[in-house]
């Protein structure tokens, strides 16, 4: 049975600080995105989960505009779970890329639908590679004041790598593409 490492995530974002679902949703989409996904439905349900595990703890907080917020903060429990996890080899990376698989039956449409593909993949990861490159930036400065900066920095710099190589790859392609495309009548 596949492990949930969505509460790996969790417990790591919770031994920085408490945060509610809300919160842990927004750190994803800003700080993890470009290497690691969760969405709501995962995100709640792991909560419970390692709330009812003795995991994380729910503090409540009172909030002016609404009702009240549901904070978490992560166990001595979760903690020990959480290190015995960081220091564990990774057993499998898990690459899924759904332009790959779509590049593989290309041959079945159009060359120009094909350059098409990888210029719209070309676009988007040039984009979050700006975004790595700003991170990076950002993370130099202050990358010695504590050890998670230092962590956070070598992360996005992997990050920097993995897309030069993507944007590197996309241009080849196209350019082949290219050199190979026959008019059509």
């Amino acid at each position: 049975m596949k492990e949930n490492k969505t509460k790996y995530m969790i417990l790591g974002l919770l031994n920085h600080q408490p945060m509610s679902g809300y919160d842990i949703k927004e750190r994803v989409d800003h700080a993890l995105s470009m290497f690691w996904n969760s969405g709501f439905g995962q995100i709640y349900p792991t909560l419970a989960s390692l709330a009812e595990d003795g995991d994380i703890q729910l503090l409540k907080k009172e909030s002016k505009a609404g009702p009240d917020r549901k904070v978490y903060q992560i166990t001595e429990q979760g903690k020990v779970m959480l290190k015995k996890w960081l220091a564990t080899p990774t057993e499998k990376e898990e690459v899924r890329y759904e332009m790959l698989l779509k590049l593989f039956f290309s041959s079945a449409i159009d060359p120009t639908d094909v350059i098409r593909n990888i210029e719209s993949f070309q676009m988007k990861k040039q984009e979050e590679k700006i975004r790595l490159d700003m991170f990076c930036m950002e993370l130099e400065k202050i990358m010695n004041e504590s050890e998670d900066h230092r962590m956070y920095y070598l992360t996005a710099r992997f990050g920097q790598k993995v897309y030069e190589a993507y944007l590197q790859w996309a241009q080849q392609a196209i350019d082949m593409l290219r050199e190979n495309e026959e008019p059509m009548l």
